[in-house]
């Protein structure tokens, strides 16, 4: 049977998570294009370039194309992006 769309962003999520946190992701690419870093962090390519523009993220350039570096994303990942909190809250 075929994954769902969900199941498999589900399954990249998890698979960013575990490449950050066992430091594969360095070992795997050194540059992601921006559109395939945007992917990965969830958001639209046009958000990634606004992080770069406030300072957020470090872009760099070959030519004309513009990347994002492993070690700038894992970097993103550990220090901008705050825990998801859950408000748990207890019912009598």
């Amino acid at each position: 049977m075929a994954k769902t769309q969900r199941q498999q962003a589900g399954s990249a999520e998890t698979q960013l998570v575990q490449a950050v946190s066992t430091g594969d992701l360095v070992k795997r690419r050194l540059l992601y294009p921006v559109a395939e870093a945007a992917h990965l962090l969830g958001v639209h390519r046009t958000t990634l370039y606004d992080f770069a523009r406030e300072g957020r993220l470090e872009l760099v350039r070959s030519g004309s194309r513009t990347y994002v570096t492993a070690a700038e994303l894992e970097r993103y990942l550990a220090e901008e992006l705050e825990p998801a909190r859950l408000n748990r809250t207890k019912t009598a």
